[in-house]
């Protein structure tokens, strides 16, 4: 596979540069490599290595452009085939660790969530073997917690141990990411001060109405 040259430099030295940065512009760049990663997938490739040092921001107007498709392989979702097990510790899903097992669009779901987790962090989530064995994936909210409910819960979901609970493919999991909280309107009577408050329109404002008494 033949790139052209990309003027510009990778994810991870921007956001190193940058000491972080924000969880909207985070997520611009998920997007934009998600919508990759889509087009990957449906011509029958997974990418097996997204990470942020394979992710390039174009310097004219700081595209996200996912780059090195030297692991790419060929696949059929849910599958048991047999890949190499290259692979880069903290981004790669147990199935990686296996030179069969059952591929999918899931594998990239799982490293695309790790990416997301190290650019709103700068941590690198423990490796798939070690929560395997045990170990706690902290939360990325517990290193930033500027992230949201919301994106804290979509990574986590997104790096699932066992690929049957992850979203099964990127657009799948990009809903779960961009999802928004209902705004829950509730009615509050007596609070602890001993107001009241309503929403209800005051009794006056309703249109008068008779009724009909039957004997």
């Amino acid at each position: 596979m033949v790139m052209d040259y990309i003027a510009g430099g990778n994810l991870k030295q921007y956001v190193t540069y940058k000491h972080g940065i924000s969880q909207d512009e985070a997520i611009k760049y998920i997007q934009q490599i998600g919508s990759a990663l889509t087009y990957i997938h449906e011509q029958g490739f997974i990418h097996r290595d997204v990470k942020p040092s394979n992710i390039m921001l174009r310097k004219k107007d700081m595209q996200a452009i996912l780059i090195d498709f030297g692991l790419a392989r060929e696949f059929v979702q849910d599958k048991t085939q047999i890949h190499t097990n290259y692979r880069t510790e903290s981004f790669a899903p147990l199935e990686q660790y296996e030179l069969t097992a059952k591929r999918g669009s899931y594998t990239d779901v799982y490293a695309l969530a790790a990416t997301l987790y190290y650019v709103l962090t700068l941590k690198l989530p423990f490796p798939a073997p070690f929560r395997q064995q045990g170990a706690n994936l902290i939360p990325p909210k517990q290193h930033n917690p500027h992230i949201s409910d919301t994106v804290n819960l979509a990574i986590l979901k997104g790096m699932e141990l066992r690929a049957e609970k992850r979203p099964q493919s990127i657009q799948e999991w990009l809903k779960l990411l961009l999802k928004k909280k209902p705004k829950v309107v509730e009615e509050v009577i007596g609070d602890k001060l001993g107001k009241s408050y309503s929403i209800l329109p005051k009794r006056s404002n309703y249109p008068r109405q008779k009724f009909l008494q039957i004997p």
